[in-house]
């Protein structure tokens, strides 16, 4: 009990420290005591923090879908903690959601959108919404191709088409496909480095690959830096990214988070 306490204190510091969770904390203590981090190592060890992603929906009202995809516009009213009868009646969860987007539509249905960020550990660590209350916005959803898929990811844009707030959740198949948010695309990039899991067999950690405005950043599992994406400058967090040779349920990881 000790030593989860010790962690959770230890996570919420380097959160506060980073702004993009535990694992950043390592590049952090690298600059502090000035030893140098290897990628390798961070492939090796990176299953101690890589995260999960979260991305379900839910409405009063149905909801047709173009091939997954599902587009709301409307007045943002609030992001709040996640209550433990979230209704996914649209995209299922995949694991409880930490918080709750409430959107109203121009023609008066209410839609929620849960989303979370997870540490290794299990514990939140999710960046909020940053908009202000009766805010007209756009969010877009999409859900994994595969029937009943839990993988899902979201873009939430401002009335001036601004990227607000963006979460892939890919679980196994990818959740956002190409163009789904404007100004932004990306993609899985090399192997990193090789480590032998306990149940699934060979883990190999890849990086993620960003463009946007011109400019196109590499990333690693655990790594936190800043772009610009249609003129607004965002925070990028890779949650997971690494694939299983084993027989797992989710052999894939691939999940990161923006946010201004």
């Amino acid at each position: 009990m000790r030593s989860a306490l010790l962690l959770s204190a230890s996570t919420l510091l380097i959160s506060a420290l980073t702004g993009c969770g535990f694992a950043a904390g390592s590049f952090v203590g690298s600059l502090l005591t000035g030893d140098e981090l290897s990628y390798f190592d961070i492939a090796d060890s990176s299953g101690m923090w890589s995260g999960s992603g979260v991305v379900c929906l839910g409405g009063d009202e149905s909801l047709a879908s173009e091939d997954g995809l599902y587009t709301i516009r409307g007045r943002f009213i609030r992001d709040e903690a996640a209550p433990a009868d979230f209704n996914d009646n649209l995209i299922p969860c995949a694991d409880e959601p930490a918080r709750v987007a409430t959107i109203r539509d121009d023609a008066g249905n209410t839609f929620r959108l849960g989303y979370a960020w997870r540490d290794s550990g299990g514990w939140d660590i999710t960046p909020w919404v940053n908009v202000l209350e009766d805010e007209q916005v756009s969010l877009t959803v999409r859900q994994g191709d595969s029937e009943g898929s839990t993988s899902a990811g979201f873009g939430l844009t401002n009335s001036r088409g601004g990227l607000v707030y963006a979460l892939e959740a890919n679980r196994g198949e990818p959740g956002l496909a190409a163009n789904d948010i404007p100004g932004l695309s990306y993609r899985v990039g090399e192997v990193v480095g090789t480590a032998q899991s306990d149940e699934c067999g060979e883990r190999s950690s890849f990086t993620l690959e960003f463009v946007a405005d011109g400019q196109t950043i590499t990333m690693y599992e655990g790594e936190d830096l800043a772009m610009e994406v249609t003129d607004e400058l965002m925070t990028v967090c890779t949650i997971a990214s690494y694939e299983l040779s084993g027989d797992c349920a989710d052999p894939v990881q691939s999940s990161w988070v923006m946010f201004r």
